[in-house]
């Protein structure tokens, strides 16, 4: 049997939060997750958060043209050995400086050392839901699909 996991990370890959906050955080999610696992997972260092299963494709959010898996694998592999402190590079489609955290990643995924798993969530979040998930995190989020 597979799991689909809501994942919400800051789109700020080196944002963390204090307890305070992450206590809130939970009390909230709690009272709409009320039969779901729900996980906030803080790490020293930054981690790539992926879509599992529903990755289908990355394409530059400048010029929006597909990119070569084995060139983004190379440029990820990069990354990795400076544990995602250094996400920019300079794109092969169209010359220009990016961040491996804005690329378009074709079902969503991300860069973070924070992290909220939402273990088999039926519902997504709503608008006015993640007004309120901003304002207690005090910044901005993304919402990631995974399934493995």
């Amino acid at each position: 049997m597979s799991d689909t996991i809501l994942k919400i990370i800051p789109t700020d890959p080196f944002y963390t939060c204090n307890e305070n906050i992450q206590r809130d955080v939970f009390s909230f999610l709690s009272k709409l997750y009320l039969q779901q696992q729900i996980k906030l997972l803080s790490t020293d260092y930054v981690e790539f958060v992926d879509q599992g299963q529903n990755f289908e494709n990355v394409s530059c959010h400048l010029c929006e043209q597909l990119m070569d898996i084995e060139y983004w694998q190379n440029l990820m592999d990069h990354a990795f050995k400076t544990e995602f402190r250094h996400l920019n590079f300079t794109t092969a489609c169209c010359n220009s400086k990016a961040s491996l955290n804005d690329l378009n990643y074709n079902w969503p995924a991300g860069f973070a050392r924070f992290l909220i798993n939402i273990t088999n969530a039926k519902t997504d979040l709503g608008v006015n839901e993640i007004s309120e998930l901003k304002a207690l995190l005090k910044c901005d989020v993304r919402i990631i699909w995974a399934k493995y």
